[in-house]
């Protein structure tokens, strides 16, 4: 269960740091890039962390990896929420241009 978990949380820091990199490209703005590569450094060290789990039979603590998935599952429902905040306001400003 707990690589399970570690898995699914690695996944989901991935599609926030993709979210993140899209609201970078769409917005024009560079705010939101620090975030999107802190978001993807967390999932490159979460994958790293599950290697030595796996590589070495290192016990893992199901507790810290539920709160860590739920973070990420956190990061992923905010990032989505911004992004649609981000697109609502760049099609109204090309509706103004218009």
């Amino acid at each position: 269960m707990g690589i399970g978990v570690t898995i699914l949380s690695i996944v989901l820091l991935f599609i926030a740091a993709i979210v993140g990199f899209r609201i970078t490209i769409v917005s024009r703005r560079l705010a939101s890039l620090p975030l999107a590569i802190a978001i993807l450094l967390m999932g490159l060290r979460r994958s790293f962390s599950l290697y030595n789990q796996v590589a070495f039979q290192r016990p893992l603590d199901v507790g810290a990896e539920i709160i860590a998935l739920m973070i990420s599952a956190l990061m992923v429902v905010g990032l989505i929420s911004v992004r649609r905040w981000v697109f609502i306001d760049e099609f109204r400003a090309h509706l103004k241009s218009v």
